[in-house]
């Protein structure tokens, strides 16, 4: 996630830059406001999530303590580069009307072979709905009674105690 923010803005003036007579200053502009909102929305998504996480009490807030400060303050280090940095470098840096290359070109193909692969299996799945429903209900309910079969807790309890010591 830390990086998502920067992809989605350099995704968006990429995109703007193919427009027929775009400059990377102008394209850099209006791909960076059109995302800005949403970049905004999903970082304070996550931080709004974790943030909580450091006014809890006991052995979970001690646990996960660490976790919440380094999420936090990262999502929102990412925030800061991406509406700042990663525009500022797309306007100097991003040459938005070369061509494709042989990477590209390599994984256009392969994405392709992909593609069809994903649209046969999704062909043969409708062909037989039926038994994709049933295999799916068998699955779901023998999950369900093997969550019932493990135990459950905190800290597993131990059959045997394991020591380290010779």
């Amino acid at each position: 996630m830390v990086v998502d923010d920067a992809i989605v803005v350099l995704e968006s003036v990429f995109r703007h830059g193919e427009d027929p007579g775009a400059d990377p200053h102008t394209a850099t502009i209006a791909g960076t406001r059109e995302v800005t909102m949403a970049v905004i929305a999903a970082t304070l998504t996550l931080v709004s999530i974790f943030v909580p996480v450091l006014f809890m009490k006991g052995m979970v807030a001690r646990m996960f303590e660490a976790l919440a400060v380094v999420v936090s303050v990262g999502v929102l280090a990412s925030l800061f580069v991406s509406l700042t940095l990663t525009p500022m470098l797309c306007s100097r840096h991003l040459r938005l009307h070369a061509g494709q290359g042989p990477v590209a070109r390599r994984l256009g193909a392969a994405l392709d072979t992909l593609e069809g692969s994903y649209r046969r299996v999704v062909a043969l799945t409708l062909r037989v709905r039926w038994r994709v429903v049933l295999v799916t209900l068998i699955a779901v309910l023998s999950s369900g009674w093997l969550f019932g079969q493990i135990g459950k807790g905190f800290f597993p309890r131990w059959t045997k105690v394991i020591s380290w010591s010779p």
